[in-house]
């Protein structure tokens, strides 16, 4: 999630909670992860699929900084991490991207 339900870093690009987006942390190729609102209750589905609370530690590490959202990555570890907006593209939407 992000500070607010709606994001736009002045790209043009709209990022919102539950946003499939190829996420990039430093010194890591992008990933696939899914945009989750750090308010996330236990026992929240989308689209019948339960989405994880984040954890207490994560929430913690929250910035101040605008446009930074909270992202789960589909790696085998289920790692959590804040990222501004500049380091989130949307998946799905740019066959050339996906693909690599």
């Amino acid at each position: 999630a992000c500070d607010d339900a709606f994001s736009d870093d002045g790209t043009g690009t709209l990022l919102k909670t539950m946003d499939l987006v190829w996420a990039k942390c430093a010194g890591y190729p992008a990933y696939p992860a899914i945009i989750v609102d750090p308010s996330t209750s236990p026992g929240f589905t989308h689209c019948g699929i339960p989405i994880p609370v984040p954890p207490p530690e994560v929430l913690k590490q929250r910035t101040s900084k605008p446009h930074t959202f909270l992202v789960l990555f589909f790696d085998t570890r289920r790692t959590w991490q804040w990222l501004p907006h500049r380091k989130l593209l949307p998946l799905g939407q740019d066959e050339e991207r996906d693909a690599s």
